[in-house]
């Protein structure tokens, strides 16, 4: 291993020691979820992603909808937005 490998690995070895999973892409170009990473060879590996959560406001006073993050100032007290949470879903799950 050289040091620019070693410096790319640094990061990922460490999240994994923190106690997050450790992906590698396979040949198919899709990410595999590692139980104990073996790091070899010119494997590409990443931290596994999380999904992101936040809440927008879906403002039913404009057709068709807008979406805005948090709750959107046209539509205070006008009772035409409605708040929801997301959850983002990663096609790795």
């Amino acid at each position: 291993m050289n040091r620019d490998r070693a410096r790319t690995l640094l990061p990922i070895i460490q999240a994994f020691a923190d106690g997050k999973y450790v992906q590698y892409k396979e040949e198919s170009g899709k990410w595999f979820t590692l139980d104990e990473p073996v790091f070899r060879g010119t494997e590409e590996y990443r931290i596994k992603p999380e999904p992101r959560e936040f809440t927008v406001c879906l403002c039913k006073r404009y057709q068709p909808f807008k979406i805005q993050e948090m709750k959107c100032n046209d539509c205070e007290g006008y009772g035409n937005c409605e708040v929801i949470k997301v959850r983002e879903v990663l096609d790795d799950e």
